[in-house]
């Protein structure tokens, strides 16, 4: 779909595109690269996410959707940053490990996003003491 003029609504914000070819594809990717709400990060994290967390989200080859990143940073839909991520590892064993990982904030909603990001991380320690407690409450009593 090539368009002159292509209105995204995020978070209550109008932007306008001009001159990009926007495909499905590239909108289902800046859809799943905004920040999730509470529920969804004790699953997934929080933004910014990888080409393998946009793969988990939409469905797809990684592959592709990290060539399709790459031409949308180009065109300068998304800001990439490397950032350290836990990654699933299962050979010789499972376990989790931290890789440096290219990681997308979506730029219609990069400051909302940041934010929202920034609130969940903030909060972490808070998270773990209470899941603690009910651990100790569920396990120890």
């Amino acid at each position: 779909m090539n368009c002159n003029y292509l209105l995204l609504n995020s978070y209550h914000q109008i932007e306008w595109m001009r001159d990009m070819r926007l495909t499905k594809n590239k909108l289902q990717i800046l859809e799943a690269l905004k920040a999730v709400d509470d529920w969804e990060a004790k699953e997934t994290g929080q933004a910014p996410f990888s080409a393998r967390d946009v793969q988990e989200k939409i469905g797809g080859d990684l592959q592709n959707i990290a060539r399709t990143l790459r031409a949308m940073e180009a065109q300068g839909l998304v800001i990439a940053e490397t950032i350290q991520r836990d990654q699933w590892f299962e050979l010789n064993g499972a376990t989790h490990y931290e890789k440096a990982r290219k990681c997308y904030w979506a730029v219609p909603t990069m400051e909302e996003d940041k934010a929202t990001a920034k609130r969940w991380y903030d909060g972490a320690e808070e998270r773990q003491e209470r899941a603690w407690e009910q651990m100790k409450a569920a396990f120890f009593t």
